[in-house]
C-alpha cells in the first residue's frame, strides 16, 4: 500500500512538472511537430491513421497513471520497473516526437545557426580565433561521440559531458556490456552518458538487443538488422529515416523490460538515470553557461573566445551526432556483400565515428570492445583500453 501511494506521488509530481511546469513542449513548433506526424498518419492510413495514431499517444501519456494504480502489480520492485519504465516513454514525447522535434531542430536547424552566428563575428582570419574554434570543435565532437557509447536523440539546447566519456559507455558498454565495471562506477558512467543528449543507456540496450537477436531460433547467424523490427534501416525505410527519424516516432519510444532485463537485475537505479537524464543535461548546461559567463567578463578578446567556443559546441555536437547517425544510414544497405544482415565497413568514417563506422566487425562480433581491424583506428577501444588501466574498468573483452 505504501508503495502504491509513492507511486501516485510520483506519477503526480511528474505530471505536474512535465505538463504544467515544462515549457519544452508548449512552444508553436513543438506543437506543430505532433500536428505534422498526426498529418504523416493520415497520409498512411486516412482519418483512422491519425486517429489510431493519437490514442496511441494518449495511451503513452496516460500509461504512468495506470500502472501506478494497477491493483494486480503487488511487488514493489515490478512497480519501481514498470512505472519508471512508462515515465522515461512519456517523457519523450516533451522534445522527440514529430519531424520537427527538438531532436530535428537541433540535428538541422542548430548547426545552421551556429555558423551564420560565426559569419556575422569577428573575422577568423585571426590565429587566435581560427584555433579557438577549431579546438571546440573538435574538443565536443570527441566529447560527443561513441569513444564509450552508441547514441540516439536530446533536446537542442542541452550540452555534452566530458570528451571520449561517452562513445563507449552507451554502446559499447551499457548495451553490448564489452567490459565490466563495478555497480558504482556503472552508475557514474551511466549519469556522464546523459551528457551525449542521446536519453539515457537503458534505452540504447534495447535497440541493440532488438536488432542483434536472430530472426529464426534454427538460423541464429541471421539478425535483425534491415529485417522488418530493425527501427533504423535504410534497406526497409529509407536513408532518412535510418539517418534520423527514427528517432521521432513513437513506436521507438517505450522501453521494453525483456530487453534490459540483465541491467534491471543487475543496476534497477539505471532507470532513475534514464528518466531524469534531461536534469542531468541541465546541470551540465548550468556549468557551461557559469564558465563562459566568467570568461565573456574579462575582456573583448576572452568574450570572443567564448563565442566561439559556445558555437564551437553546437557545432561539435551535431557533427558527433550525424556521424553517429552514419553508422545507422551508411554503414547498412542492400548492396553490401560482405554480411548477410547489410552491414558494411566504411574506413573513411572510422576517426569521426571512434571506430563504430566498421559496422560489419561488429555485426560479427557484437560483444566485442573493438570494432576496428588491427590496422584501424578506434578510438573508443583505445579509450577503454586506458580506463582499464588505471583501473576504472575490467575485462575489455577485444574479440
Amino acid at each position: 500500500m505504501a508503495a502504491r501511494s509513492v507511486a501516485l506521488a510520483v506519477t503526480l509530481w511528474w505530471y505536474y512538472r512535465t505538463l504544467v511546469l515544462s515549457r519544452s513542449w508548449q512552444t508553436p513548433l513543438a506543437l506543430a511537430s505532433g500536428l505534422a506526424e498526426l498529418g504523416l498518419a493520415a497520409l498512411g492510413g486516412g482519418v483512422g491513421g491519425a486517429i489510431r495514431e493519437a490514442r496511441a499517444v494518449a495511451a503513452d501519456l496516460a500509461r504512468p497513471w495506470a500502472v501506478a494504480a494497477d491493483p494486480t502489480i503487488t511487488s514493489g520492485r515490478q512497480l519501481y520497473e514498470r512505472l519508471l519504465l512508462s515515465l522515461s516513454c512519456a517523457t519523450s514525447y516533451t522534445y522527440a516526437y514529430g519531424p520537427l522535434s527538438g531532436v530535428v531542430q537541433f540535428a538541422l536547424f542548430a548547426p545552421c545557426e551556429a555558423l551564420a552566428a560565426i559569419g556575422r563575428g569577428p573575422s577568423l582570419l585571426d590565429p587566435f580565433r581560427a584555433a579557438t574554434l577549431l579546438c571546440a570543435w573538435l574538443l565536443f565532437h570527441l566529447g560527443e561521440q561513441r569513444p564509450l557509447a552508441r547514441a540516439s536523440a536530446p533536446p537542442p539546447h542541452r550540452s555534452p559531458s566530458p570528451p571520449l566519456a561517452i562513445s563507449a559507455l552507451l554502446h559499447r558498454y551499457f548495451s553490448h556490456r564489452s567490459f565490466d565495471a563495478p555497480r558504482l562506477v556503472s552508475l557514474a558512467l551511466g549519469v556522464c552518458a546523459c551528457g551525449a543528449s542521446q536519453r539515457g543507456p537503458l534505452w540504447h540496450h534495447r535497440f541493440c538487443d532488438e536488432r542483434d537477436a536472430p530472426t529464426d531460433a534454427s538460423h541464429p547467424d541471421k539478425r535483425r538488422s534491415d529485417a522488418d523490427r530493425d527501427p533504423h534501416s535504410p534497406v526497409a525505410d529509407g536513408w532518412l529515416h535510418a539517418h534520423l527519424l527514427w528517432m521521432t516516432q513513437r513506436r521507438n519510444f517505450a522501453t521494453r523490460p525483456e530487453y534490459v532485463s540483465d541491467w534491471l537485475r543487475a543496476a534497477p537505479e539505471l532507470l532513475f538515470v534514464d528518466l531524469c537524464f534531461m536534469d542531468v543535461l541541465g546541470l551540465i548546461e548550468g556549468g557551461w553557461t557559469a564558465l563562459l559567463g566568467a570568461v565573456e567578463g574579462r575582456s573583448y578578446r576572452w568574450a570572443t573566445a567564448a563565442m566561439l567556443l559556445k558555437h564551437g559546441r553546437t557545432l561539435g555536437r551535431a557533427t558527433a551526432w550525424h556521424a553517429t547517425f552514419a553508422v545507422n544510414s551508411l554503414c547498412h544497405h542492400a548492396s553490401a556483400v560482405e554480411s548477410t544482415c547489410g552491414s558494411r565497413n566504411i574506413s573513411l568514417l572510422s576517426l569521426a565515428s571512434c571506430g563504430d563506422s566498421y559496422h560489419d566487425n561488429h555485426h560479427r562480433r557484437s560483444g566485442a570492445a573493438r570494432h576496428a581491424p588491427p590496422e584501424g583506428l578506434d578510438l573508443a577501444f583505445a579509450a577503454m583500453c586506458a580506463a582499464q588501466r588505471i583501473g576504472l574498468i575490467h575485462k575489455v573483452r577485444e574479440k
